[in-house]
């Protein structure tokens, strides 16, 4: 077995993919002499660097200038002579995520695996720059796919993406959902709701996700400006951050929601804001297969969540959750409803849930299947 493993990715904040990322470091650390994680954009990557730091992991920047292709090409070539007799594993957040690391990667005939995190729009629907990048590097994107020992997709979704717009061989790509340990046994806290200063008898409605569009917390707002006419015992809490903050602010403002919705920023404390939950909701445009989905399942909650990404391959509608259609504040509204209005169809769905997702989303699975790919 080679003794190094050297992961490549690019992180723009802290989600999913990066959580991923630090799972895969702690179980590689058990199997592998050495552990690098080689990482873009040093300005914005600064949680997931501590959080691998704090690993022992070592933290390499991979030099990167934007739109400078034979500059940051020449950088990704330099990067990859330095690297030998080990296994490379790229973590891809976006379908465009480190394409001349790939490329060079490919030239040099370095071994290497991929995992494609977020379900990509088609090539028509996803934008100039997606539809550009498709131009340019899809072909060769192609041929990396071929070389590839393996490719993972989080989802089978995501899978059937990748094959039927852009062309990617299907023999090469591996389904291996996101997993979670086993949850710790977090009972409710009195002393968090105080804190948070959440009326006892409130029903908690929450959202762990970064305040992006992608997210599509603007839709679980509207719904709730509908709800709290006929359910005014409603607290929402959302936990997480990102360039949408100030926008959700200001929607929360103008819906007269002070009263029933908490801004919590990024928190350390998410087992325990679970515990003092009723459901969860994740309202999101585009997802690839999320562990803050499978990480409500196993705190014991019904999840309501949008048909994107790898979603439905998760919640079993109408025993564990509510899978709803995108950008419909009040389909998802009547489902809210149905769950607040319903204490033991709460209760019931959140059983199947955690059963559902200790059974089919285990952690131990995730790296066994994923180390079991590599040479």
């Amino acid at each position: 077995m080679q003794k190094r493993i050297v992961y490549v990715t690019e992180s723009g904040g802290y989600g999913g993919a990066e959580k991923y990322l630090v799972f895969l470091c702690q179980g590689a650390k058990d199997i592998y002499k050495n552990v690098t994680v080689a990482l873009h954009f040093s300005e914005s990557n600064y949680q997931l660097r501590a959080e691998l730091q704090a690993l022992g992991v070592e933290v390499l920047n991979a030099k990167y200038f934007k739109g400078l292709y034979p500059l940051n090409l020449f950088f990704a070539l330099k990067f990859f002579r330095q690297i030998t007799h080990a296994n490379v594993h790229f973590s891809l957040p976006y379908i465009t995520s480190c394409p001349l690391m790939l490329l060079a990667a490919y030239m040099l005939r370095r071994p290497y695996i991929i995992t494609e995190h977020l379900s990509p729009p088609t090539p028509l629907a996803g934008g100039p720059y997606v539809l550009l990048h498709y131009c340019i590097f899809n072909f060769l994107k192609k041929r990396i796919y071929r070389r590839a020992k393996h490719v993972i997709a989080v989802s089978g979704q995501l899978k059937n993406i990748l094959v039927q717009s852009y062309g990617m061989p299907m023999e090469k790509i591996h389904v291996i959902y996101n997993g979670i340990s086993a949850p710790e046994n977090f009972t409710q806290s009195a002393d968090l709701r105080a804190i948070l200063e959440i009326p006892p008898t409130n029903v908690v409605i929450t959202n762990v996700a970064r305040l992006d569009g992608q997210k599509g917390q603007e839709y679980l707002l509207t719904a709730i400006k509908d709800l709290i006419k006929d359910y005014p015992g409603l607290t929402v809490l959302l936990v997480g951050d990102g360039p949408k903050k100030e926008e959700i602010l200001e929607q929360i403002q103008r819906y007269r929601l002070e009263k029933h919705v908490k801004v919590l920023g990024f928190r350390n404390d998410v087992p325990q804001i679970l515990a003092i939950s009723d459901m969860f909701v994740l309202p999101s445009l585009n997802e690839g297969f999320p562990f803050s989905i499978v990480e409500a399942m196993g705190a014991g909650l019904p999840v309501i969540a949008t048909d994107v990404g790898g979603n439905a391959e998760a919640i079993v509608h109408g025993t564990t959750g509510f899978i709803i259609p995108p950008k419909n504040s009040s389909e998802l509204c009547a489902k809210i409803k149905v769950l607040v209005a319903d204490k033991e169809k709460r209760i019931l769905f959140g059983t199947k849930a955690k059963e559902k997702a200790l059974s089919d989303f285990s952690l131990t699975a995730m790296l066994e299947k994923t180390f079991g790919l590599y040479p």
